[in-house]
């Protein structure tokens, strides 16, 4: 039976795949996966059957996989992060009723929360949620009833695809608003761009002194519950238990 791996290769930086995903890369027939994430594993995959394309085009790529793997061969399809968060594991599961000679495999991997949260301390330490602001998972008026839930819940919130456009801006300024609203001013935000990769960026500040700038599918943001502190520049959290 062909099979295809649905791989999340973490953050971009190649000592922080698993174990796992290094040895499918490396003993596929066929790679298929976003242009710019098929880069960041070229060393792997040389020697490799590759096919890559533009962002969003999801889709075209799983249909390649399905086509790679009817014709008999075991395909990686790879995704930054995790690939069954906000990745390319769930398009190819929906195939898989109509393809029931293909058997899927889900790798995991470090999703940009997590790689992001280990460069600022320890705003994860405690319950969070993940909040995505493209619209291409979810409608605006969605995404702003989400994110006046999760701000009045007082958790840290880690705010994915944070990017505006010039046919679509003002969604993170509507959601920062809204931390605004029920946040105090002085809890901690943090800005990590490109984690782990050679050109990384971190910022920690408070909610007041946030700034929207233009930002891209490679930011990824923190706004923090009243439990985080700003600590020897870097975020403390909160463990305890309750007794």
């Amino acid at each position: 039976m062909a099979k295809i791996f649905s791989i999340g290769i973490g953050p971009g930086h190649l000592d922080l795949m698993t174990i796992r995903a290094r040895d499918v890369l490396q003993h596929c027939d066929s790679v298929v996966g976003y242009v710019r994430f098929i880069r960041l594993v070229e060393p792997l995959i040389r020697d490799k059957e590759v096919y890559s394309n533009a962002l969003h085009q999801e889709d075209e790529r799983a249909h390649k996989a399905i086509e790679l793997a009817r014709a008999g061969k075991n395909v990686a399809v790879i995704s930054s992060g995790d690939s069954g968060v906000y990745g390319m594991a769930v398009l190819l599961q929906k195939l898989l009723p109509m393809n029931e000679d293909i058997s899927l495999e889900i790798i995991p991997g470090i999703t940009a929360g997590l790689a992001g949260a280990s460069l600022v301390g320890t705003p994860l330490s405690s319950d969070f949620a993940v909040l995505s602001l493209s619209e291409d998972y979810s409608d605006l008026a969605t995404i702003l009833y989400r994110a006046r839930l999760y701000a009045q819940a007082n958790v840290t919130v880690v705010l994915y695809n944070p990017g505006e456009t010039a046919d679509k801006p003002g969604v993170l300024s509507e959601v920062i608003d809204i931390f605004r609203h029920h946040r105090p001013p002085e809890i901690p935000v943090a800005i990590v761009q490109k984690a782990y990769r050679s050109t990384q960026s971190i910022e920690i500040l408070t909610l007041e002194n946030f700034a929207v700038d233009k930002m891209d599918v490679n930011s990824t943001i923190f706004i923090c519950s009243d439990e985080c502190k700003i600590f020897d520049d870097r975020i403390l959290g909160k463990r305890g238990y309750v007794i």
